[in-house]
């Protein structure tokens, strides 16, 4: 499309330059066609104005198109509020942990088909990706200084106590330096609990704990990394200096013989000596298919639960439960 400036330059170039149309079409890039047009245009109108002006309204007439006979528009208001319901849809899933269960633009879009939509997928593609762009949190960067910021929220966690499913109330901390947490559990979200919360957050920081939190999958890449890089020395005096030890997620990634030595090996220097804490869904009867070596779990175990406070926790899942009161309530 040709703007208003540009038809201007046309009319300019032919009367006060006198450059013949070739020129005129070459210069500004222009089609022959396009810029005869607009030339025989201004020569019609100054035949018609009787004023004799050196200029005419045609100079400040925006160039018209004609418009054409498209398509139907597919993306109708109709259109974008049943997809903004199927978007709602996965966002309530996402917060009951339901992921897999939501529906991706390929079935968003054959659900508009299967509901008479007429509408193709790239259109659907894009109006979800638009909107999903403006849901988007938009964070500002800062620079904090150490030992000087922390931030405070309570949060919820629900466990098991004496078989019943309890809701209680976690009161976290964040370093906004370090990044570093400290998380207390309370009954309620009272003054009390507030000031105890931070009285107690206080009094951890100034002991200087230092806890290290890693999931085994994390722990056991790093291992060989370090291996592999030759700093794993330099790991190990690293590892060994923690107060506290968290691994996390023991019996969902099984080990080959390196990585079963690694771990074993660097457990073991912190065993007596300091804190460890691993989770795991496996009893240690089936830690073995974990490290596929019995003389290495039992060494392991042996280390492991040495003057240990073992917590077996033993109660369904507080997910599947939210999950099937959720489908009730959206009648799924």
């Amino acid at each position: 499309m040709i703007s208003l400036e540009k038809k201007q330059l046309v009319l300019i170039e032919y009367y006060q330059h006198n450059m013949s149309q070739r020129q005129i079409a070459e210069k500004l890039k222009m089609s022959r066609n396009t810029v005869k047009k607009y030339i025989e245009q201004d020569l019609a109108a100054r035949q018609q104005d009787t004023r004799n002006l050196p200029i005419t309204d045609n100079y400040v007439t925006p160039p018209a198109y004609k418009k054409r006979n498209g398509k139907k528009r597919a993306l109708t208001n109709t259109v974008m509020k049943r997809i903004r319901e199927m978007m709602k849809q996965n966002k309530n899933k996402r917060e009951v942990n339901m992921h897999k269960q939501q529906l991706k633009i390929i079935d968003i879009h054959e659900k508009l088909l299967d509901e008479g939509f007429k509408i193709g997928y790239t259109t659907v593609r894009n109006f979800v990706n638009r909107e999903e762009k403006k849901e988007k949190e938009v964070f500002i960067r800062q620079e904090p200084t150490a030992g000087r910021e922390i931030e405070f929220d309570w949060g919820e966690v629900k466990l098991f106590i004496d078989g019943k499913l309890r809701s209680l109330s976690m009161a976290v901390f964040t370093l906004a330096y370090s990044n570093d947490r400290y998380a207390r559990i309370y009954e309620s979200e009272t003054m009390v609990c507030v000031q105890d919360a931070h009285v107690k957050c206080i009094e951890a920081c100034l002991a200087g704990y230092k806890v290290y939190f890693t999931s085994v999958a994390s722990l056991g890449n790093q291992l060989r990394k370090s291996r592999s890089a030759r700093t794993l020395r330099s790991f190990e005096l690293k590892f060994e200096k923690y107060d506290v030890v968290i691994i996390d997620e023991l019996s969902y990634i099984s080990f080959d013989k390196e990585g079963a030595e690694l771990l074993f090996t660097h457990l073991s220097l912190r065993a007596v000596r300091a804190a460890t804490i691993i989770t795991s869904n496996l009893t240690f009867e089936r830690w073995e298919e974990v490290f596929h070596d019995p003389v290495l779990t039992s060494a392991l175990t042996d280390r492991l639960t040495h003057r240990a406070h073992i917590i077996n926790m033993i109660g369904g899942s507080y997910r599947i439960l939210e999950t099937k009161e959720w489908m009730e309530q959206s009648n799924f």
